[in-house]
């Protein structure tokens, strides 16, 4: 990140019998008493998964099979970058030496969200929770499902939207046609057209962001995308819109970015570090920020909020015991969200 010294760390999401090992931060370590996914530095030619297997065996006294990269997450702290790589790994040891860390847990899916994390070490959690209850045999959809998509942007009538039916062994695909230009309440009502015609669920899925980096997250309070939504200010949250970096509040997330080099990274420094501001597939994929509204080529924000704008809303007007749609991945597995005749709206962006 422009201006400021970054130190890249490696850390193991060490998974034993169905749990994680979490390990707290010992008082002789910064951030003391924080908790985090055990690891350190990597040494000059060293690779990743070599730096975990020495770092492991030196402070927690055990091997470990290092496996498949799981995410990355950032922070600022006192002026300096951590940026930190986070791997799954698997271990046999039954017992630890604890040489710098103060206490361990070994922590179920549901227990990840408990501890006081390291910053750098939040937006990881989703994606460690997702591999910790992923059902290998439960990733197919088991009946016929209508699917419609959206090319959304913020003027209704600019919005195009097709749907895609199975007709026997060939699928049919039509542009609908809305007079006043589509809403998601449209969107929504189209799909349940599909669904009541052929008697099958309906998944819609949306080119703009649906979800929210999980630090940001974690710092207004909501466990997810939903309950952000939920909570959000209708009068300002997704109205205001900080013009510069120094205006920028997690409440109210979206801002144009005004001209001048440098005027990008300015925010991701006032918000706390890159994954404060992006989930990790824009992390993977060299992706914009959802909430830049203007200033950068390819920005999604100013679609992305007309879509939440309206998603508030009827997420506080239809209780969730009485909606007739769920938001995935946020209220549960695909397979099962579209077992029946739910209808679903995904993201595609």
């Amino acid at each position: 990140m422009n201006g400021i010294e970054t130190i890249y760390v490696v850390g193991a999401a060490v998974i034993r019998d169905g749990r994680c090992l979490a390990a707290q931060r010992g008082p002789s370590m910064s951030m003391a008493g924080k908790w985090e996914f055990p690891g350190g530095k990597v040494e000059l030619g060293e690779s990743p998964e070599a730096a975990l297997a020495r770092e492991l065996r030196e402070e927690l006294g055990i091997d470990v099979q290092v496996g498949d990269w799981l995410g990355r997450g950032d922070s600022i702290e006192n002026g300096i970058r951590i940026c930190l790589d986070v791997f799954l790994a698997e271990t046999e040891a039954r017992s630890l030496d604890m040489r710098e860390h103060s206490a361990t847990q070994w922590l179920g899916a549901n227990d990840l969200y408990q501890l006081d994390w390291a910053a750098a070490d939040v937006p990881i959690l989703p994606a460690l929770r997702g591999h910790m209850t992923a059902d290998p045999d439960n990733h197919r959809c088991r009946g016929p499902v209508a699917f419609i998509a959206a090319d959304w942007g913020k003027v209704p009538k600019k919005r195009a939207v097709y749907s895609a039916e199975r007709e026997g062994d060939r699928w049919k695909i039509a542009r609908n046609s809305c007079t006043n230009g589509w809403s998601v309440a449209a969107l929504l009502e189209a799909a349940h057209e599909s669904r009541a015609r052929l008697g099958c669920a309906a998944l819609i899925g949306i080119d703009v962001s649906l979800g929210i980096p999980a630090a940001l997250a974690r710092r207004t309070g909501a466990s997810n995308f939903i309950s952000f939504l939920e909570n959000l200010d209708p009068g300002g949250g997704l109205d205001n819109a900080a013009v510069s970096a120094e205006e920028w509040l997690p409440e109210t997330p979206f801002f144009k970015i005004p001209k001048g080099k440098g005027a990008k990274h300015a925010f991701f420094v006032a918000a706390g570090g890159e994954s404060q501001l992006l989930r990790q597939i824009e992390l993977r994929t060299g992706g914009n920020p959802t909430f830049a509204l203007s200033g950068i080529p390819g920005t999604v924000g100013s679609g992305s909020r007309a879509v939440w704008r309206e998603l508030s809303h009827l997420l506080r007007e239809r209780k969730k015991e009485v909606r007739d749609f769920q938001v995935w991945p946020f209220e549960g597995n695909l397979t099962s969200l579209l077992a029946g005749d739910a209808v679903v709206l995904a993201e595609i962006y």
